[in-house]
């Protein structure tokens, strides 16, 4: 799928962008989405995921393996129960 394709990896992009981007009519670029566009939003909200586990001792706290919530409704937007899960 590469054949005749540059791939460059550890290479940092930002310290000679005007070459890069002299090199052809597309770059693709697979770091920072935020720091590509020299933060212009902020740094993006998505960059601070965070995983909270919490332990119902019930039997049955939701009836199935997994909940999807809107966001409004609640911080979390997805539970999971294990108990559910066909393995």
């Amino acid at each position: 799928m590469l054949k005749d394709i540059r791939v460059l990896v550890n290479t940092n992009y930002f310290e000679n962008k005007s070459w890069w981007d002299s090199l052809g009519h597309k770059v693709v670029f697979t770091g920072k989405i935020d720091e590509f566009f020299d933060y212009e939003f902020g740094e993006l909200q998505y960059r601070t995921l965070k995983f909270e586990n919490t332990h119902y001792y019930q039997e049955n706290y939701q009836g199935i393996a997994i909940m999807m919530k809107p966001i409004i409704q609640s911080i979390a937007n997805t539970v999971t129960n294990p108990r559910h899960l066909i393995m």
